[in-house]
C-alpha cells in the first residue's frame, strides 16, 4: 500500500499524465463529500493502465479530471508540463455509453472530430478510411447508429477516438454492456490497435479477468476518500490473447485482485 502524500508514484521524466496531490469535494444533498484527498499518481507515456475498485470509489471522476471534464478542488491534474482545465484533442475519451450522434452515418460520426480540427477534406477522407478499416467497419460507413448492434457502435467510438490522433485514450468501462462474446472480441481488438498506435490508455473497468487481460499495471483503487490501495504489475507478455487467461501467472493475479478487492469493498468503499 502506498500513501499518495507528497510522492507521485512512478513519476518519470516521461510521463504522460501526472495527478499531482488532488482532492475532490462534491456538495451533495446531504453535505460535502471529499472523494479523493491528496491522491497522486503518474501515468508513463505508451503505458496500457488499468484501474478498478469498488463501485463509487471514484473510478470515473478520476478519468473525468484526466480528460478535463472536471478539474479537481484541489491539486492538479497535469498532460505533460500542462495543467490540464478543459478537454483536448490529444486526450481521446471512450464512455460504456457510445455517445454517438444519431444523424450522422458511421463514416459521419468518425470524420466529426477531424472537421472540428479542420483538418482538409482530403485528408479527413484517408484517416477515416483508416480506421473504419482497423475497426471493420468499412462495409457499414453508411449505416447510421440506429442500424447497429451495440458491439458496432462501440467500434465507431473507437474509430472516432482514434481518427483525431490523441496521444491519450481514456477508456471509462467501454465493453460494460456488450454480451460476453463481443466483450472478448473488442478487448483484442483494442490490444491490436494499442500496438499498432502505441497510444497511451487509461482503462477504467469493474471486471478483474478484463482489466489483466488488458493492462500492463493495475491500480486499485478504494477508501473513504479513495487512494490507491495496491500496485499491481501484470506478469504477461504481449501479444495476448484468449489463451493468455489459462496462464498459471493470470490466474494467480486474478486470485489476488479478488482477494484485495474483498478486504477494500468489506472495509465499506461506496
Amino acid at each position: 500500500m502506498r500513501d499518495a502524500g507528497s510522492t507521485i508514484p512512478n513519476l518519470t521524466s516521461d510521463s504522460a499524465l501526472v495527478v499531482d496531490r488532488v482532492t475532490k469535494v462534491f456538495d451533495g444533498r446531504q453535505g460535502r463529500v471529499t472523494v479523493f484527498d491528496g491522491l497522486s499518481l503518474a501515468v508513463r507515456a505508451g503505458e496500457f493502465l488499468g484501474v478498478i475498485g469498488p463501485t463509487g470509489c471514484g473510478k470515473t471522476t478520476l478519468l473525468n479530471m484526466l480528460a478535463g471534464l472536471d478539474r479537481p478542488t484541489e491539486g492538479a491534474v497535469r498532460f505533460h508540463d500542462e495543467i490540464v482545465t478543459e478537454p483536448s484533442p490529444a486526450r481521446g475519451v471512450v464512455f460504456q455509453q457510445y455517445a454517438l450522434f444519431p444523424w450522422l452515418t458511421v463514416a459521419g460520426n468518425v470524420e466529426f472530430g477531424l472537421k472540428v480540427g479542420r483538418v482538409p477534406g482530403a485528408e479527413r477522407k484517408r484517416i477515416v478510411a483508416h480506421y473504419l478499416e482497423m475497426m471493420h467497419l468499412s462495409a457499414v460507413s453508411n449505416a447510421y447508429p440506429k442500424e447497429l448492434s451495440g458491439g458496432m457502435k462501440q467500434r465507431v467510438s473507437l474509430a472516432r477516438a482514434y481518427a483525431t490522433q490523441p496521444e491519450v485514450l481514456l477508456m471509462d468501462e467501454p465493453f460494460g454492456a456488450l454480451d460476453a462474446q463481443t466483450k472478448r472480441t473488442l478487448q483484442l481488438e483494442l490490444l491490436r490497435s494499442w500496438s499498432d498506435q502505441h497510444v497511451t490508455i487509461v482503462f477504467i473497468t469493474h471486471d478483474i479477468e478484463e482489466a489483466i487481460l488488458v493492462a500492463q499495471r493495475i491500480l486499485l483503487l478504494g477508501g473513504d476518500p479513495a487512494h490507491i490501495v495496491r500496485e499491481f504489475d501484470v506478469p504477461l507478455a504481449y501479444p495476448r490473447s484468449v489463451e493468455s487467461m489459462a496462464d498459471p501467472a493470470f490466474t494467480a493475479l486474478r486470485e489476488e485482485l479478488w482477494t484485495e478487492l474483498g478486504h477494500v469493498s468489506h472495509s465499506g468503499s461506496q
